[in-house]
């Protein structure tokens, strides 16, 4: 069992008019930068959720094992997929980080759930 450490909340950067993929990796970017002032690393996190205009971040009480991918290696092969799979900020759920797996949940194009899984292989991170 995975005992819940810390919630924290954000706000998602305010709407603009460029590409929808590159919103996603802006949106990345910053929250990378806001979690690394804080201290929080891959090992740390247990979710992200996207909850309308809002993310809340939930970190883990013990931290995944020191060889886990660090957060820019993560964050690039998310907005990679995002990019390459014409997917938009407003269409992304939740990013799961599990031991064996980071889990990326939006609604498709048609309104679906779907899934992209990246496993994780010690410090590399292949997405």
């Amino acid at each position: 069992m995975t005992s819940i450490g810390t919630s924290i909340g954000f706000d998602l950067p305010a709407r603009t008019t460029t590409q929808p993929t590159t919103e996603v990796a802006r949106m990345l970017a910053r929250l990378e930068e806001e979690l690394d002032s804080q201290g929080a690393t891959s090992q740390r996190l247990l979710a992200v959720a996207f909850e309308g205009d809002d993310i809340q971040v939930t970190l883990r009480a013990d931290p995944l094992d020191a060889g886990y991918p660090d957060l820019s290696a993560v964050f690039e092969g998310i907005a990679r997929t995002c990019a390459d799979d014409q997917i938009a900020l407003h269409q992304l759920r939740r990013i799961a980080f599990c031991k064996e797996a980071i889990s990326l949940e939006l609604v498709n194009g048609q309104g679906r759930p779907q899934l992209y899984l990246y496993p994780v292989h010690s410090a590399s991170f292949d997405a």
